[in-house]
């Protein structure tokens, strides 16, 4: 995944923009991003758009895992509600109980607001309950975790998103189980109501998969998504130094 070979498969896709988009599991990651300003100046006007962002998991009320303002060079900064690490930081007391589980992920969510976000990743998702492995703790099925979430806290996370004009990502991992794409796309309807944005992309992490949203594309046709439904980096205004 070398910035070469990224660019090389976005232009084979006949991507017009691409983003860059690097986790902080290290103290480095404005270094990184001086590194990757310095091979888009090397890049020059090609025939895809550069953009660098950040995604950042989220610590606290409003409160992201580096703040922001640490990150001068990043074009956009995506919230990262729910990675966890269930072996070393525990996310709720009780692995196997649904009804924690929903509490963290809806208080994650509206953490969100005020972070300095623009974007919230791939809402309600958890790879470890979507993807259980044969090893671990016993952790509830999604269905149950959904069945936990009050429909009023759900609308009410909504209306803080869209008044803090923060867009949904559209993520090709949606699909990954049935009951779960239902849910995210009845309240991703629910956002396109209330004026939300989305952002969508290929969640690349290896070159072959560049540009290729795979089932993002569906529910974007099945939700009537138009060029005015979406966010774009372009959108974001920076600070005047």
């Amino acid at each position: 995944m070398s910035f070469e070979r990224i660019l090389a498969a976005a232009e084979a896709a006949g991507a017009k923009d691409i983003g860059l988009t690097d986790h902080p599991y290290h103290p480095g990651l404005a270094k990184h991003h001086e590194a990757l300003c310095r091979a888009r100046e090397r890049y020059g006007k090609g025939p895809v758009r550069v953009w660098i962002g950040a995604e950042l998991e989220v610590v606290g009320i409003g409160k992201l895992i580096i703040p922001p303002d640490q990150l001068p060079q990043a074009d956009y900064i995506i919230a990262a509600p729910s990675h966890y690490d269930l072996q070393h930081f525990p996310p709720v007391p009780h692995l196997d109980d649904p009804m924690e589980w929903a509490d963290r992920l809806l208080t994650d969510m509206e953490n969100v607001p005020g972070s300095g976000a623009h974007i919230i990743a791939h809402p309600f998702f958890v790879t470890a309950i979507m993807r259980p492995g044969e090893k671990g703790p016993r952790l509830p099925p999604i269905a149950d975790i959904i069945a936990e979430m009050r429909p009023k806290r759900l609308d009410h996370l909504l209306d803080r998103i869209a008044e803090a004009k923060i867009a949904l990502e559209i993520s090709p991992r949606i699909s990954v189980k049935p009951e779960f794409e239902a849910f995210i796309e009845d309240w991703y309807r629910r956002a396109k109501q209330r004026g939300i944005r989305f952002s969508t992309g290929s969640d690349s992490h290896r070159p072959l998969t560049v540009g290729k949203l795979g089932p993002a594309e569906k529910l974007i046709g099945r939700l009537e998504l138009g060029p005015r439904d979406f966010w774009h980096a372009s959108q974001v205004e920076k600070p005047k130094t």
